[in-house]
């Protein structure tokens, strides 16, 4: 996960911001890349992105019905999620533009991704999926840690809320308010920055994250490593744990707070236009920093003259 796709998921999730053209526009692009970002999308749009790439997701596929051979399972179903979000998926299996049936390795698998698509893709679930769903959900549950959180990271803390979500616990049962209610506390009104051997610093406003990024990009490593994280994506500025929690957030009912409406607005702030198209955002990590550190450049010649 890179911190464009996880800033424009978060702001495709809230209100204010998803129907803004030009976020629409960047998350139609990046879905040409990373087809399972449709998800995002609101569903015309997922609809008009997902079309241009259509025959690339026919021809991709393999004979096994998935579309990788590593992380295969994980990266079907989201694909799957996608094209179902998009209103595509019921017309492609109806009318076999699938090369090779895509529910084939799912449809009596007894795990994970086996009981997800099950349940959230096809709607046809195995006499015993009930069980199996007491035991996934368990086996989250049982790891949480006495705080609420899991690891002691916003990342991994936001990937098991979500699960257990499409799992079907409900979004008010004590362990998500438990996990939620911590998350709010990873709240920072003013985090500091400073390269190594600088004479000054940067400060970033209203972002959530553990005080050590080095846990949050190890918490990636474990949880997206299809994702190739990167550490110095986490270590410059907390921007992906931030738009993980923005996302859960909003999901869980916490759109209006103003701690989340503080973060979005400093996200959007200092949000970059794209060299191919300035009229679309973009966010990294790398460059967002030089913009942070340009700005206190100019403050500080500003206070010399």
């Amino acid at each position: 996960m890179r911190c464009n796709d996880a800033i424009l998921s978060a702001f495709l999730s809230h209100p204010i911001y998803q129907t803004r053209q030009d976020i629409i526009e960047t998350g139609t692009e990046l879905t040409q890349k990373n087809w399972a970002f449709a998800y995002y999308l609101p569903p015309d749009s997922a609809n008009y992105a997902l079309n241009q790439c259509l025959k690339k997701i026919v021809k991709e596929q393999r004979p096994t019905g998935l579309w990788e051979k590593k992380y295969g399972e994980k990266k079907a179903y989201a694909i799957l999620r996608s094209l179902k979000h998009a209103q595509m998926l019921p017309n492609l299996i109806t009318n076999s533009t699938m090369k090779y049936d895509p529910y084939k390795p799912f449809s009596k698998s007894k795990d994970l991704y086996g009981f997800l698509v099950r349940k959230n893709i096809m709607g046809t679930m195995l006499p015993d999926d009930s069980d199996l769903q007491r035991q996934l959900i368990s086996e989250i549950t049982t790891t949480q840690e006495k705080d609420g959180s899991w690891n002691g990271t916003v990342v991994t803390t936001v990937f098991r809320i979500e699960r257990l979500l499409e799992l079907g616990i409900d979004s008010n049962d004590p362990i998500i308010m438990k996990a939620t209610d911590w998350i709010l506390c990873q709240y920072r009104e003013t985090i500091e920055r400073r390269r190594p051997k600088a004479t000054w610093s940067v400060f970033m406003h209203s972002v959530f994250t553990n005080e050590d990024c080095g846990a949050e990009f190890r918490s990636a490593l474990e949880e997206i490593p299809e994702g190739i994280p990167r550490n110095s994506c986490f270590s410059s500025l907390p921007l992906i744990q931030t738009a993980l929690a923005l996302r859960v957030l909003v999901r869980l009912g916490f759109k209006d707070d103003e701690r989340v409406i503080k973060s979005y607005e400093s996200l959007l702030d200092i949000s970059i236009p794209l060299k191919h198209n300035p009229e679309l955002l973009g966010w990294c990590s790398h460059s967002c920093r030089f913009l942070l550190e340009d700005r206190v450049k100019a403050e500080r010649n500003q206070k010399r003259k």
